[in-house]
């Protein structure tokens, strides 16, 4: 493997004895943790938290990393770094009036020192009010993104923007094959954490999202969102109600390394146990030394109405 340092290649300056690297989204920060021996050419430069590290293998590479910690440990150095700069999670409150989504993407990108980007979702779309509630930029576009059915992911120094339909409706970056004998398989349904319907509803404007293949589960309704006509009420109570509708299936899987597994890739199963379909993949942790991927898929749900 290699390990890249502000653009430069380290690699032979170290020993890499550990290296995990986790590839997620939902607002959260990818993360790296290795350990390095005989670091001291490399340290003698003086690193600081927020230096940008990329580490690659095997056709796989983490994307721009910010420095986060150094711990000496026995001769050794012990060194994390995630995908958002310490920037990103400052918390403030501050509030957001008569803009759209690419406003707030804006402001907040401007705000943590990263670029932003937009896959399957509107940038257009109106954001009449937005209260920032002592939150880290990351938190509060993940919160307005779950509204828009849509996910935050923080990949390579940028607030991308992901659409959740947009995404599943994509090519399968992989078919995978399984059964019952699979190694490293673990099934988890949660068939009551589905609900059926979500209704949106304020003195301005109401709204209403059904999930067509849930007979039996809860309808809430919520009165607590900055809603102003009834197209936004119904297009936030489905990017809700598809949010939270996604979560109710898990499946973990184990395997030799696989650069293609990356949060927010979908991923096609065949299989004669009821885990074949169409999944998600909602995260993937690489193992860049021993050369291993443990990945948690979710679902794709296309019946929200």
């Amino acid at each position: 493997m290699q390990l890249f340092y502000e653009g430069t290649d380290i690699t032979e300056f170290v020993d890499i004895y550990d290296c995990v690297h986790r590839d997620v989204s939902g607002g959260r920060a990818d993360g790296l943790a290795m350990t390095l021996g005989h670091a001291g050419k490399w340290f003698a430069w003086g690193p600081q938290k927020g230096d940008k590290l990329i580490a690659a293998c095997d056709g796989y590479d983490t994307g721009i990393l910010y420095l986060d910690m150094i711990l000496p440990e026995n001769g050794k150095y012990r060194i994390t770094a995630t995908s958002m700069p310490a920037a990103a999670l400052h918390r403030a409150w501050k509030s957001y009036e008569n803009t759209t989504i690419r406003g707030v993407l804006k402001a907040c990108a401007a705000e943590s020192g990263v670029d932003w980007a937009t896959y399957g979702v509107d940038e257009n779309a109106a954001i009449p009010f937005l209260l920032r509630k002592n939150e880290g930029c990351a938190a509060l576009l993940q919160r307005m993104l779950q509204w828009e059915g849509a996910t935050l992911k923080c990949l390579n120094g940028k607030y991308t923007a992901i659409g959740i339909a947009y995404a599943q409706g994509l090519t399968a970056k992989q078919t995978i094959e399984i059964d019952s004998q699979t190694p490293g398989l673990t099934y988890r349904k949660i068939g009551q954490r589905k609900l059926a319907a979500v209704n949106v509803v304020s003195p301005y404007g109401n709204g209403r999202a059904e999930d067509t293949e849930v007979t039996a589960g809860e309808e809430i309704t919520l009165a607590n969102l900055p809603v102003f006509g009834d197209v936004t009420a119904a297009r936030w109570a489905r990017g809700i109600l598809l949010s939270h509708n996604r979560t109710a299936e898990e499946l973990k899987l184990s395997t030799t390394l696989n650069p293609s597994m990356s949060a927010m890739v979908r991923v096609d199963v065949t299989s004669p146990t009821e885990t074949g379909g169409v999944w998600m993949v909602d995260e993937a942790r690489h193992d860049l030394v021993n050369r291993r991927t443990a990945v948690t898929l979710l679902r794709c749900v296309a019946s929200v109405r």
